[in-house]
């Protein structure tokens, strides 16, 4: 898992030079059109060069479960995704929300009731999986969304080209890139939970300090903060998915492979939440300053928030994770 957190953050430090470079030179919709054919390459080596098995058994699909659950995720993202915008009272929202709410209810129902549910629910209620999970959408719902915010930050506020943005990133990439090198060393010297705890204060502090970026210069605090955030956020993602997978059945260890990962696509969640505190704090800014600051108001506003929010994941961790881990090591 460290090295797959390293190999990730090179991927980062990469893609954000990489998009600056395409979007610099050729147009943003370029880098949509390679990541296509980045993953027809890897679907094609995947055919090629992975092992191929005829051990198969039979096994009844819980087709209703997985219906809902899409179901049930896709109305969610979607409503906090489009209610900033549309409005929180908006019918599209609201309806939006009330079927996430049916669906995933619903969901619930089934999978207590099917012989072979796609997730037990037994397994969703240890505390390990449940409470990593918790963590997990933190770290990469506030990461995920800051980064998007120092992108404006940097582009909206200091002026930065495309490719600057991205060389801008290169303390976060690289931070997290050491991160995921130390992460198996670290976790064997304090335990998961410890550090865990350690990546989501780390996280959090950074991004707390991002409050303080000026609207004009501040280079260095922004490589410290964001070097800072992709440190603690990677040790976060190795120590959670650790956590969440360990001390379980081989029969249980493909649900919670597939349960770690969630969080990752619901992180867009996090963007949106924050991205309509930057609407509405930037809004309520503009009458009285000039739209440059009033955009910084409302980043810094976000960025508060979302390191406040680390900052209490790392007080969940050790209050909600502490005692069920102890016990069962």
């Amino acid at each position: 898992l460290g090295i797959n957190g390293a190999v990730l953050s090179l991927g980062f430090v990469v893609g954000t030079l990489g998009g600056g470079v395409i979007t610099s030179g050729l147009s943003w919709r370029w880098t949509m059109l390679i990541l296509v054919i980045i993953g027809a390459l890897v679907l094609a080596g995947a055919l090629a060069l992975l092992p191929r098995t005829d051990v198969r058994s039979r096994a009844r699909l819980d087709i209703p479960g997985a219906v809902l659950a899409i179901v049930g995720l896709f109305a969610l993202v979607y409503g906090i995704s489009t209610g900033a915008q549309a409005g929180w009272g908006s019918a599209s929202t609201v309806a939006s929300l009330a079927l996430a709410i049916v669906a995933l209810s619903a969901f619930l129902l089934v999978e207590r009731r099917h012989p072979d549910p796609l997730i037990p629910l037994a397994l969703l209620n240890r505390p390990t999986v449940k409470w990593s999970g918790l963590l997990g959408f933190i770290t990469l719902g506030m990461c995920g969304g800051t980064s998007v915010l120092l992108s404006l930050y940097m582009q909206d506020v200091l002026g930065y080209s495309a490719l600057a943005t991205g060389a801008g990133f290169l303390a976060e990439g690289l931070t997290a890139l050491i991160a995921g090198m130390l992460a198996a060393r670290i976790i064997e010297g304090l335990g998961k939970v410890a550090t865990m705890f350690t990546g989501l204060f780390v996280q959090g502090v950074g991004t707390v300090l991002m409050f303080l970026l000026p609207a004009h210069g501040g280079l260095a605090l922004l490589l410290v903060t964001s070097g800072a955030m992709g440190f603690g956020h990677v040790l976060t993602v190795v120590s959670f998915i650790t956590t969440m997978t360990s001390g379980l059945r081989d029969d249980e260890q493909g649900v919670a492979g597939g349960l770690s990962q969630l969080p990752q696509f619901l992180g867009a969640i996090g963007t949106a939440g924050l991205a309509a505190i930057v609407t509405a704090r930037s809004k309520a800014l503009a009458a009285t300053t000039t739209s440059t600051l009033a955009t910084l108001g409302g980043l810094h506003t976000a960025m508060l928030t979302a390191g406040i929010v680390c900052l209490a994941g790392a007080v969940l961790a050790v209050v909600c994770l502490r005692r069920p881990v102890a016990a069962a090591s």
